[in-house]
């Protein structure tokens, strides 16, 4: 079975790999919360030093939690064991924030501790966070090299290797043991006896020495291997970290003049590595570049950079020419950047380039170490990722539209763009209970189209119809903002008015009833003049419920019918003229 990555590393090669890791990371002792380690992003956000966080402080410092430590040490009571909490980080820049924090109990160099990864908006980026930690497993499995697990300490019988150990040795992690060739066998045999020598010490050691990959190409290799004892002090295993350090010697092969050492080591790395003089002209390829961008060997030397493998303007439309110019001026500005490179048949690819200046004794520069990799198709799958987000994005805008769409469906008639019976009923109850809240004044107008079963009797339904239309845009024009006007059933309907004392409502019924009769509805080349009668109730002065109201405004309506119609009728005899 697989040993986890985080038990085959100690606390320095650990430590290390945290500190890249944009999140705050911190190692705390399990006992009492003293700082062992915090990463760059820790640091950078606590605004102290490690040596002041060790010196003066305490876990406790920064955060709280119900029952505080106990809890925390309860969560982890077991070895080895994880945890997610959601504490109170006390901000010394700022306020309290809540925080989502990932916990694992662990075991460093004999002290039981807890590594702790804070995420500081827990809530609305719990995916990011879960993205952030598949990261922090891919930079494991993942690293340019490979982490290794061997027990008993002096043998190559592998309990676990990590994923880089395809690049190291050009065999999948999956075929060790068993599959693979015996790991001693690929060791160079210029090598092999200054290697068992350093195996056989009894003790860590570091060593550098050459590999024999899958592929037939011997490639440098820089090992650090450690002892792992059990808690008696007895030595039960060596871990080690194995790491392609091809590109690494080439860098000191050109720097010590070994022209022919150089160029084996250069042209066995499987990065892309080139030197530009300081006018931009390539001065070197290795045969991975080549092979790369497509030409033959030799044919780029001399050449300009700009033009060859460098575009004047990437697809993004920035201007590279600037770019090239800004690295031959000042090129420690540019230790790692990005950009899109041509090849042979016009390919665009993407590269990670990490640039070396070498100067002269007098500080001139004299050349360009750049070597690159290969990063088209994880920044494909960026694009890829940004065009999806914004695909959801759009999908998100039509279904809410869509859902507004439905819901204005709901509440709303189709033929004359009212308000329907439901909605008025609702709005009226929670209008009702705001008015009373507040003391103030509501009320309600429910009118009826005089005549209107002679309208469809002698024109038909369909001038009916353009009555009721006609009648709807009337009032939606002549309503307030916040008023409810609604088709209440047939030719009724009931208009809501919110803050409406019982004289400023039969003042606006009156003013409805007069501009409707004197408007003009042609109907299919009739023309025809429509009528209204209205009924008019307020609260509090006639009801303090919705249906009492509501009927004793319809009760008023059909005074006003017979009385003559085309007239306003209030739900009392008579209308105060103080109100």
């Amino acid at each position: 079975m697989s040993t986890p990555p985080s038990e085959l590393l100690t606390s320095g090669t650990w430590f290390r790999l945290l500190d890249a890791i944009p999140l705050p990371v911190t190692l705390t002792r399990l006992l009492d919360g003293a700082f062992l380690y915090a990463n760059q992003a820790a640091i950078a956000r606590s605004g102290l030093t490690l040596e002041q966080l060790r010196a003066h402080f305490r876990a406790d410092d920064f955060y709280s939690m119900p029952l505080g430590r106990t809890a925390l040490q309860l969560q982890l009571r077991n070895p080895d064991s994880v945890a997610q909490l959601d504490i109170a980080l006390r901000d010394p820049q700022g306020p309290v924030v809540p925080v989502r924090a990932t916990v694992r109990r662990l075991r460093v160099e004999d002290e039981e501790c807890v590594l702790t990864l804070y995420d500081e908006q827990a809530y609305a980026l719990r995916h990011q966070l879960s993205l952030n930690r598949q990261q922090l497993d891919a930079l494991l499995a993942n690293m340019p090299g490979m982490a290794y697990r061997c027990t008993p300490a002096g043998s190559w019988e592998f309990d676990y290797v990590s994923q880089g150990t395809l690049y190291v040795t050009g065999y999948p992690a999956t075929d060790w043991p068993g599959q693979a060739p015996d790991f001693a066998s690929l060791i160079h045999p210029e090598h092999r006896e200054a290697h068992a020598i350093a195996l056989a010490s009894g003790e860590g050691y570091g060593i550098e020495y050459r590999l024999l990959h899958r592929d037939g190409i011997a490639r440098w290799v820089h090992e650090q291997a450690w002892l792992v004892e059990d808690a008696e002090g007895r030595v039960v295993a060596r871990e080690g970290v194995i790491s392609d350090i091809s590109a690494r010697k080439a860098e000191e092969a050109a720097r010590e003049a070994d022209a022919e050492q150089y160029r084996e080591l250069v042209q066995s790395a499987r990065s892309i590595i080139l030197r530009l003089d300081p006018q931009g002209r390539i001065s070197f390829v290795n045969q991975y570049a080549e092979s790369y961008f497509g030409y033959d060997p030799d044919e780029l030397i001399g050449q300009p950079l700009l033009g060859t493998l460098l575009p004047e303007t990437e697809s993004t439309q920035r201007n590279l020419a600037g770019v090239l110019e800004a690295l031959l001026t000042q090129p420690e500005d540019f230790p790692v950047h990005v950009n899109e490179n041509l090849c042979r048949d016009g390919r665009r690819v993407w590269v990670l380039w990490t640039n070396q200046p070498v100067r002269n004794a007098q500080g001139q520069l004299t050349e360009i170490l750049s070597i690159g990799n290969d990063i088209t198709e994880q920044r494909q799958i960026q694009l890829e990722l940004r065009r999806a987000h914004e695909q959801l994005q759009v999908q998100y805008q039509r279904i809410a539209a869509l859902q507004n769409q439905l819901r204005e469906q709901a509440i709303r008639d189709s033929l004359t763009g009212l308000f329907n019976r439901r909605y008025l009923e609702e709005t009226l109850e929670r209008e009702l209970a705001r008015a009373q809240r507040e003391q103030g004044a509501l009320s309600v107008i429910m009118l009826d189209v005089d005549h209107f079963k002679q309208v469809n009797d002698r024109f038909g339904h369909k001038a009916g119809d353009e009555v009721l239309r006609a009648l709807g845009a009337y009032l939606r024009a002549r309503s307030r903002s916040e008023d409810v006007a609604c088709r209440y059933g047939g030719e009724e309907f009931a208009i809501v008015l919110p803050g409406a004392q019982l004289g400023d409502a039969v003042r606006r019924a009156e003013s409805w009833r007069e501009g409707f009769a004197a408007s003009a509805l042609e109907v299919d080349g009739h023309v025809l003049q429509v009528t209204l009668s209205l009924g008019v109730a307020s609260f509090p002065s006639h009801a303090s419920d919705a249906e009492t109201l509501l009927n004793r405004a319809d009760s008023a309506l059909y005074a006003a019918k017979g009385h003559g119609r085309n007239r306003v009728e209030t739900a009392c005899a008579h209308v105060d003229d103080s109100v």
